[in-house]
């Protein structure tokens, strides 16, 4: 599916789906281009953030691999908000 909304909202194949580009509301009208100011990305990454570290510990069997699971989300979040940051408004 994000392969999908990727190719429908991409400027690379010459002309986003109809409605990409004027579909848009608020800062972000132009849904086949990154955010501008960079809301979108670091919000779902400060989502996924906050999930990780407001997890339950007591949810497995170890400490060990709840910390390891708590680094694991961390982690994540870093990596993937270069990543989103570059994609469309609309993936």
């Amino acid at each position: 599916m994000f392969s999908a909304l990727q190719a429908m909202s991409s400027h690379k194949t010459g002309h986003p789906w109809h409605g990409f580009e004027t579909g848009g509301i608020s800062w972000f009208t132009d849904l086949s281009l990154p955010d501008p100011y960079y809301l979108l990305p670091v919000g779902a990454s400060a989502t996924f953030l906050a999930t990780t570290l407001l997890q339950d510990p007591t949810m497995v069997h170890s400490q060990d691999q709840a910390r390891m699971m708590q680094y694991a989300g961390i982690g994540l979040s870093v990596f993937f908000l270069p990543i989103m940051a570059t994609t469309s408004s609309a993936t």
